[in-house]
């Protein structure tokens, strides 16, 4: 079961209940009074908690209604600049190319890494991930890698917090085993997953820098029966090669 955190502030909590309300209304713009009674609110407490937002500039007003602001835009904007890069794709469909394989890239989405895009080769595997999963941190090669990524405060607060779900008999279950995964992964600069998060599916994943800090990670899909000794090592150099070379692109 996921421990409340102790640090969490109550308003912030009623503000990422507006913020998600919000999300869903496809900028039809919202009154204090629908919010409150479609989130179980005090109207009072909404008005309060949207006006800051306002200030702020994450939400917008327009007769005494609201809608997601321009700060919005700004962050969508920064997290689609790995994802929407033509050269960024350009990389991924090679890496398809060189091994037949499915490539992916990750972003991190609090205590998940989300699917962003998929490019299959001829030779692909059909996996479980598709564009838009979320997956858990302490399973598959590219969410171990953005979390291992993460500076050691903010490792600790999702690891304390994560449910540490079994996918297969091979998943991470135990959070010291997790803490020496990441260590290990940080050293060799790569993950690798051995049908951890799906029977019969193994992955390979490098970090994209994005001006010093990982922002993304590079992944591919290989069936288990192709993955040997050999075929694992040719595998590693291409993920991390291409990474790099996003990640010079970026920089």
């Amino acid at each position: 079961m996921k421990k409340k955190n102790p640090y969490m502030i109550k308003i912030l909590e009623v503000a990422d209940k507006i913020i998600m309300y919000l999300l869903k209304t496809d900028m039809e713009p919202q009154s204090p009074s629908e919010i409150a009674r479609n989130l179980g609110l005090t109207q009072s407490r909404v008005f309060r908690v949207l006006k800051s937002l306002e200030e702020l500039e994450y939400v917008y007003s327009y007769k005494g209604r609201f809608v997601l602001g321009v700060k919005f835009s700004d962050v969508a904007l920064k997290m689609k600049r790995v994802e929407d890069s033509f050269y960024v794709k350009s990389i991924l469909l090679d890496l398809t190319q060189l091994t037949g394989d499915t490539a992916h890239l990750f972003l991190p989405l609090k205590d998940k890494a989300v699917c962003t895009a998929q490019f299959s080769g001829d030779n692909s595997l059909q996996v479980a991930k598709v564009i838009g999963e979320r997956i858990p941190m302490n399973v598959a090669a590219a969410p171990l890698v953005l979390l291992a990524y993460l500076t050691e405060k903010e490792q600790e607060s999702i690891i304390e917090n994560l449910e540490m779900v079994a996918f297969t008999e091979n998943t991470i279950t135990d959070r010291e085993e997790l803490r020496n995964r990441l260590k290990q992964i940080r050293s060799q600069g790569y993950a690798i997953d051995n049908e951890e998060y799906e029977i019969g599916a193994c992955s390979v994943s490098a970090p994209i820098f994005d001006k010093g800090y990982v922002g993304a990670a590079l992944s591919i899909d290989i069936p288990h029966a192709r993955f040997g000794e050999d075929r694992r090592e040719q595998t590693i150099k291409l993920v991390v090669n291409a990474a790099q070379k996003i990640s010079e692109s970026l920089a």
